[in-house]
């Protein structure tokens, strides 16, 4: 007999008919095709049931031996030795650079003070001194006269002359207070006459910074016939 109305011996799926696993819906109504589909159904649920079961199952972990637990107990106890030495020889360097910071401190106490700053005498001898503007030698039209009137009478009548260069100390007010021979001219006549136009010369005063300091000048004093 035939599977339903129309049935021609071709496929049993035709155009616009529901398939369920592979076949026409009309065939789940026969009894023997719905059979075989709750069959195919049961073994697909009972194969993949396993599979869930394995995948959600948990192994029960292995407990070690006694010579792992050993083993893990000696390898735990070095490195507690070796942490141990090493803060040891830590502690030792931090110790030994300490007993030297304390002997570089006992050294510095040792020391003799420093000595007290003493404000130096600069008019006991030609010194240098810091200065913006020279001493300029105010009454130079007296240097005439006055080499005249200190020229050694009997050196200057037998033509004897020469030039000696003198240290003048002036100071803040630009007047000569000291003068001492810097290179003597030969003859020490000469030389005392140098030093007594000196003391009559008149500078304008050092400044340092805008303030007037004493300072040490030399200069050239000559004695020539005419």
């Amino acid at each position: 007999s035939g599977l339903h109305d129309g049935y021609d011996g071709g496929p049993l799926v035709r155009a616009g008919a529901t398939v369920t696993m592979g076949l026409p819906k009309r065939c789940l109504y026969l009894p023997g095709v719905r059979t075989a589909v709750g069959a195919i159904l049961v073994v697909g649920i009972a194969v993949m049931v396993p599979g869930i079961v394995r995948e959600g199952s948990q192994e029960a972990p292995v407990p070690e031996s006694s010579a792992e637990v050993e083993r893990r107990a000696t390898l735990e106890e070095a490195r507690a030795r070796e942490m141990a030495v090493k803060l040891e020889m830590e502690m030792q360097e931090q110790a030994a650079r300490l007993e030297e910071m304390l002997e570089e401190l006992s050294e510095a106490e040792r020391l003799p003070p420093p000595p007290e700053t003493v404000e130096q005498d600069i008019s006991a001898a030609p010194t240098w001194t810091s200065v913006d503007i020279l001493p300029v030698l105010n009454n130079r039209a007296d240097m005439a006269r006055l080499l005249e009137r200190e020229y050694p009478p009997l050196l200057r009548d037998a033509g004897i002359g020469g030039t000696t260069k003198v240290w003048f100390f002036v100071n803040e007010g630009g007047k000569v207070v000291k003068s001492q021979v810097h290179t003597s001219s030969g003859h020490a006549a000469l030389d005392d006459a140098a030093l007594r136009v000196g003391s009559e010369l008149v500078f304008s005063p050092a400044t340092n910074e805008g303030t007037a300091v004493p300072v040490w000048v030399a200069m050239d004093i000559k004695f020539e016939t005419r």
